[in-house]
């Protein structure tokens, strides 16, 4: 009832308190990784006014990476605005447009939302960045995988076998496009080789 509502509200300000701390006094050279705590309460708590309050905050002091901090941005908004996280996540590829972190949040963005056409559209753009990069084509084929685009994942794995036959998590996705496809004899082979390679991280 109302006690209880009363304690979540306390607690709620206490936790906001003890981020603030952690942020206050965090040093110049880790500030972006101590803002992080209070940001991400804002987003999951929905007070998106004190939310950007607190990225205007940031953006005020000197030497912050500037991807990190819209990188941050788009990462904090997307628990409670999904449209203003967007702009946010694209403004970090204006910022530094040669860097995979950008493509990554972005399209890991997209992936959440199960926007996988535009998950895709991020990956490629990202494995034209870094057309040897094995990690763009990684994502690129996981997104692919999930949207359902056999054909063009099929390709992108190939291609990363080719170069790397004992490759885990190409292995494993592999398997999920065998199992997808219900060529379960395959897909079990599949799995078992990414296993005998080490740790499989699939999203």
């Amino acid at each position: 009832g109302i006690r209880d509502a009363n304690q979540a509200e306390a607690m709620s300000k206490n936790a906001q308190a003890m981020f603030r701390m952690v942020f206050d006094k965090s040093p110049a050279a880790s500030k972006l990784y101590g803002a992080k705590p209070l940001a991400e309460y804002y987003g999951r708590n929905k007070k998106k006014s004190e939310l950007l309050s607190f990225l205007d905050e940031l953006e005020k002091i000197p030497g912050l990476d500037k991807l990190d901090l819209q990188i941050l941005a788009g990462d904090s908004l997307s628990f409670c605005d999904v449209a203003t996280a967007e702009p946010a996540y694209k403004e970090a590829l204006n910022v530094a447009p040669g860097d995979p972190r950008g493509y990554t949040a972005l399209g890991r963005f997209y992936e959440r939302l199960g926007r996988w056409a535009d998950a895709i559209a991020i990956y490629k753009r990202y494995k034209e960045l870094a057309p040897t990069d094995k990690a763009p084509l990684l994502l690129l084929a996981n997104a692919q995988v999930q949207g359902g685009d056999a054909g063009e994942a099929a390709k992108a794995l190939g291609e990363i076998l080719a170069a790397d036959p004992a490759n885990p998590e190409a292995l494993a996705m592999e398997g999920l496009l065998a199992t997808r496809m219900k060529r379960y004899d395959e897909a079990a082979k599949e799995f078992d080789a990414a296993l005998q390679g080490g740790s499989v991280n699939l999203h």
